[in-house]
């Protein structure tokens, strides 16, 4: 990998976890006031006696739960805090190509931002990380109704959706996400049909991203092809390698 190359995916990275800290100030909130809420509902009700009722389910199908509503504010504050992260990533791979002499195309951030939303694969995923909290919170109370647990300890399950870690891990994700997908868009940009799959190499690198990386150096990937993250683990930090890219 040329020195180039490596300066490149160095700044993609700072800009990543400059675009993670947005995100994670923006969704936090959100999260703590959902996972509060919940809190209190399930205090105040005699959850057991209601789960009987409901054959283990928090809410019948015609009750009113209050999660439609954040469902709506936690998506809205997911595409805001995706906004900054994209600038970040757009800026640092700009400065890549400029140091390649390739020309500049200018960055408008509603546009790139309205067709990230529109992407089916990106659009269904971001709006389904509160569906499946909700499902998640569901699955978690059925368990406990099963057992002789108090609830505190429900309570104590049911925080680790809503805390820190599960702010860190959207971000972490969505920023990959982000980080290919303007990768994608600067190689249709600039006519550059192969890339190799850049996986870190240190203790906690999973052996499926090496292996991607070995194949793809022998034979690329193309536009065509999936792009990182990785979809079967969490925090996956891998990136695009450009082909046929030369510092002039």
């Amino acid at each position: 990998m040329s020195q180039g190359a490596v300066l490149r995916r160095l700044k993609v990275n700072i800009a990543e976890r400059k675009g993670e800290q947005a995100m994670i100030k923006k969704i936090t909130p959100a999260l703590t006031s959902r996972f509060k809420s919940l809190s209190r509902e399930l205090r105040r009700s005699n959850l057991r006696k209601r789960l009987a009722k409901n054959d283990g389910l928090l809410y019948k199908a015609n009750e009113t739960s209050g999660w439609d509503d954040w469902n709506l504010i936690f998506v809205n504050n997911l595409y805001d805090s995706l906004d900054d992260g994209l600038g970040y990533i757009w800026d640092a791979e700009q400065r890549y190509w400029i140091s390649h002499d390739y020309p500049v195309f200018p960055y408008k951030s509603a546009e790139v931002l309205a067709q990230y939303q529109s992407t089916d694969r990106d659009a269904t995923r971001i709006k389904n990380i509160p569906v499946d909290t909700e499902k998640q919170v569901n699955e978690i109370i059925a368990e406990w109704y099963k057992t002789d647990q108090g609830l505190p300890e429900l309570i104590g399950i049911l925080e680790r959706l809503f805390g820190a870690a599960r702010a860190e891990l959207i971000a972490t994700t969505e920023m990959a996400y982000v980080a290919s997908f303007v990768a994608r868009n600067q190689m249709k940009e600039y006519g550059i049909t192969h890339w190799i799959w850049d996986a870190f190499k240190d203790g906690v690198t999973c052996d499926i991203c090496l292996d991607l990386m070995a194949r793809s150096r022998s034979t690329p990937f193309t536009l065509d092809d999936p792009m990182p993250p990785d979809p079967s683990h969490p925090r996956c930090r891998c990136g695009v390698y450009y082909v046929g890219v030369d510092i002039k």
